[in-house]
């Protein structure tokens, strides 16, 4: 089939052509690829100034008036370089989609800087349990405060370095199954994990984690279910050295990380009985014999509290291990003599969160919670074993 190309557009093709020669001759693309974002933002911004960006958009947000046969001529062209700008990516997907469904707000914000490729999203859907599903999506959003709190993650955003925000889908607020809901979130929100990794072809894609090391504070926080001690705590860290904010988001500066964990719920009154009595299963009696003393109002060395620290750095070492395809896992194998039928073996978090004991075999961890109730109820402790097991090490 042979296309007539009107004036217009055979201007386009030539500017596009040159576009390709002056920046894709003697290896340059590789240099592209090689830098952080996978491409060059200079180009990026070239691209912007000679308006072929604007062809993703319509003319009433800025944009420019095509058709099938023009993105034919541009795409042909760029092809021919093959070029590392993400401009499906950017423009035609996370920028078309912007445009159809944000608030008037949010366009009158954003849109004119992304038509001029100022500003640049990314469209952050897939997940890594969807498969060939496209419409699978478990992150969700829950009402706080004056918007919304995010929680899961995206396995697979392309181009997701150096954007200034992200269109993230998460299951419908209003309980559909049948849709979806969008957010636009600033690339520089708090608690917004991006871990950057290769692709087969070289360019650069991010995994997002929303709130990530928080999340696994929640997992270690009391007062979650009555095997657990009842005292509530917030475990809400507050970052102080070792991060800081870039065009990529929060990354670490290699720095020691510091940070705080208020305890906003100390009760010492509580153990006033304990500070003639060891507890059983405790560090109160080493601790004395060795020290000579302790602390009997719940905190310090020997107390639960300390794991916080633990936990934190744990979760900053998963996000690191994740980006080699390291995955760690561990769960409650046994408690006193009740122990799992299955030898050792790895379990997903959602397996192992099913039940508050934490244990991935249901009849078991049923017995387990039995068991620890009865326990209690007798004012006494018993302990057990975990598993953890780490894969593709």
């Amino acid at each position: 089939m042979h296309f007539q190309l009107s004036d217009d557009q055979q201007m386009l093709k030539s500017l596009v052509e040159r576009f390709v020669q002056d920046h894709y001759a003697d290896g340059q693309r590789n240099t592209y690829l090689a830098t952080p974002y996978g491409f060059s933002p200079e180009t990026w911004t070239l691209l912007g100034e000679l308006g072929i960006i604007a062809t993703a958009f319509d003319e009433s947000d800025g944009g420019f008036e095509t058709d099938i046969k023009t993105l034919t001529v541009i795409f042909e062209a760029l092809g021919r370089g093959i070029t590392a700008e993400p401009l499906i990516e950017y423009a035609y997907e996370a920028g078309a989609l912007f445009a159809a469904t944000a608030s008037p707000e949010l366009k009158t914000a954003w849109i004119d800087q992304l038509v001029s490729g100022e500003k640049r999203l990314a469209l952050a859907h897939t997940e890594q349990r969807a498969r060939d599903n496209p419409l699978w999506v478990e992150v969700t959003a829950t009402p706080k405060d004056d918007g919304f709190s995010l929680t899961g993650s995206k396995s697979l955003v392309p181009s997701g370095v150096g954007v200034d925000g992200y269109i993230i889908s998460t299951k419908s607020i209003d309980g559909s199954e049948d849709d979806l809901s969008l957010f636009l979130v600033p690339a520089e929100t708090p608690g917004l994990q991006v871990a950057p990794y290769r692709l087969v072809d070289g360019r650069v894609a991010v995994k997002l984690d929303f709130d990530a090391i928080q999340a696994d504070m929640a997992r270690r926080r009391p007062g979650q279910s009555s095997l657990t001690t009842a005292r509530s705590e917030a475990d809400q860290l507050e970052w102080l050295s070792g991060t800081v904010q870039t065009d990529n988001g929060v990354v670490t500066t290699g720095a020691p990380l510091g940070f705080t964990a208020a305890n906003s719920a100390a009760r010492p009154a509580d153990y006033d009985h304990l500070k003639d009595t060891f507890r059983p299963s405790h560090a109160d009696f080493t601790y004395e014999a060795k020290y000579g003393l302790r602390d009997v109002r719940g905190g310090g060395r020997a107390s639960a509290r300390e794991t916080v620290s633990r936990v934190a750095g744990g979760a900053v070492a998963r996000q690191l291990l994740a980006t080699m395809g390291v995955e760690v896992g561990a769960y409650v194998e046994r408690v006193q003599d009740i122990s799992m039928p299955l030898p050792p073996s790895f379990h997903s978090r959602d397996e192992v969160d099913a039940h508050p004991v934490r244990c991935p075999h249901p009849e078991t961890a049923a017995r387990m919670a039995d068991r620890i109730a009865d326990v209690k109820k007798a004012g006494d402790t018993v302990g057990g074993a975990i598993v953890l097991v780490a894969r593709g090490v």
